[in-house]
């Protein structure tokens, strides 16, 4: 008899933990990443050593990985940066497209690649936010006079500290007449490229001449764009628990994984379909992940959603879980700010909920009708994905959303429809499309935003509770030792019968 996923078939459930433990303490003390090196390479040699004895083993294997972890960690940490609280004439590139308006002044990302000092280029490399009265152009270079400023200030220091996990080291204004285009001066395309190609899907919806409300919703739920939307309208999306739809995250990377698998499904009739369609699927998905601008909540829910696509792709592997947590250990190597953001943690809870819990929840609800089955499998989804994202919610925004379980079917059912019609649009921008793409868009958010403003106004939309960090840290530790012991457990009768 073939013996189920186990805890031996997923080695990193074990890695990841190790992983987390080593960012965590990298971040709270100061270490020179030499040490660190110097430490990881010590243990491996040890590791090889004394491979004889499991525990000696086991134990500088997990050492290894722990001064990996930090040395990777304090490595990230390292850069140039240019001079701050001084005023200084510097050469920067605009980077992203996504431009917030406020007060008159544009407020775009900046990387500040080289200072001016006595007529030569020193040169730096800082992400700042660039303020400034002028629209300055995606992929271009400026010679800029200004004076770089910390982010936030007396009691924003959480959001300080948030900004500078995303890579934000400082603010700067610069006036009107401060920022010169450098004509000559070739950005790195590779820069550039994701927030080009959103910006050329952004023409393409604006040409179905939309109402605004439509147009900015339109853009915010298929190409992360969100500079249209209202305060208003974004109170009452997070207000009734469906925020996460106006930012690409892992529930519109799973409406289009699930739009390219349903168009895909004669594949697996031919001999080797299963790889074919995998390959397309996953390439689509990092296509339309580039449309939105290669942002990073989008990038982290394809990495999650290519590993969830490769672990349930025709028994290729039996435990999603472990590639979950391989995808997750992966970006957290690449990147050990991920572990600190809160988008990262959502996607990554909400993914793994759903491989988990999802099966279980939906068998309780199946029957024998199909449409039915078709709309619990929904409800299905959203349950799993907020009981794993319930704790850590509670946490941040002190309240546990439940009328968004109820509303989900819905609004899924209309993001998916304003997400598909919005692709079919741009990837096939044909005139005689475009009045009834135009009707379906409108009809669908107006139908969207009715549903969210009503649940929006009820005291009983959400649970009004703040879990402490310390109990959530332990809830999840608990989650974790629990899926490990009942695997264990499950294998070894598996394997007594």
């Amino acid at each position: 008899m073939r013996v189920p996923v186990n805890i031996d078939n997923s080695p990193l459930i074990k890695i990841l933990p190790i992983v987390v433990i080593g960012i965590v303490i990298g971040d709270w003390i100061e270490l020179s990443w030499w040490i660190a090196a110097i430490g990881a390479a010590t243990c491996s040699l040890c590791s090889v050593v004394f491979r004889g004895s499991s525990i000696a083993r086991t134990l500088y294997g997990t050492l290894t990985i722990f001064c990996t972890t930090l040395t990777l960690s304090e490595l990230q940490a390292l850069n140039t940066p240019a001079p701050h609280h001084r005023p200084i004439e510097a050469v920067v590139e605009i980077i992203d497209n996504s431009t917030i308006t406020s007060g008159g002044y544009n407020r775009t990302t900046a990387k500040v690649v080289g200072v001016y000092e006595d007529e030569k280029i020193v040169a730096v490399d800082e992400k700042i936010y660039l303020i400034t009265p002028t629209s300055p152009e995606l992929g271009k270079a400026y010679k800029a006079k200004m004076t770089i400023g910390d982010i936030g200030g007396e009691g924003y220091e959480g959001y300080a500290r948030v900004m500078r996990r995303r890579g934000y080291t400082g603010s700067a204004f610069v006036g009107a007449e401060g920022l010169q285009e450098i004509k000559d001066y070739r950005v790195s395309s590779f820069a550039t490229f994701g927030p080009r190609m959103q910006q050329r899907a952004s023409e393409r919806l604006a040409r179905l001449n939309l109402p605004p409300s439509a147009m900015a919703l339109s853009k915010a739920m298929t190409l992360g764009a969100r500079e249209g939307l209202s305060s208003d309208l974004k109170a009452d999306y997070s207000r009734s628990g469906a925020y996460h739809l106006l930012a690409v995250s892992g529930l519109h990377i799973g409406i289009i994984a699930l739009l390219i698998n349903t168009l895909l499904i004669p594949l697996p009739l031919i001999r080797g379909g299963h790889r074919v369609r995998n390959i397309i699927a996953i390439a689509l998905i990092w296509l339309y992940t580039l449309l939105t601008g290669a942002a990073p909540s989008a990038v982290r829910s394809s990495v999650m959603f290519s590993g969830a696509q490769i672990a349930y792709s025709g028994s290729m592997s039996r435990s999603p879980i472990n590639i979950l947590c391989a995808t997750a250990t992966i970006m957290l190597l690449a990147n050990t700010n991920n572990l600190f953001d809160l988008s990262f943690q959502l996607s990554f809870l909400a993914v793994t909920g759903i491989a988990i819990l999802y099966n279980p929840i939906y068998r309780l609800g199946k029957s024998n009708i199909q449409i039915i089955n078709k709309l619990w499998s929904l409800i299905a989804v959203a349950v799993a994905a907020t009981i794993a994202t319930a704790p850590i919610t509670s946490h941040v925004f002190g309240q546990i959303p439940i009328l968004g379980i109820l509303i989900s079917p819905f609004v899924v059912v209309t993001a998916y429809i304003c997400v598909a019609m919005s692709m079919l649009w741009i990837i096939l921008p044909i005139e005689f499309l475009a009045d009834g793409v135009r009707w379906v868009i409108i009809t669908v958010t107006n139908w969207q935003n009715t549903i969210v403003e009503f649940c929006a106004d009820k005291w009983w939309v959400a649970v009004d509770v703040a879990i402490p960090l310390l109990p959530t840290i332990i809830i999840y530790l608990l989650a974790v030792v629990g899926i490990i012991v009942y695997h264990q457990q499950k294998a070894k009768r598996i394997i007594q019968i």
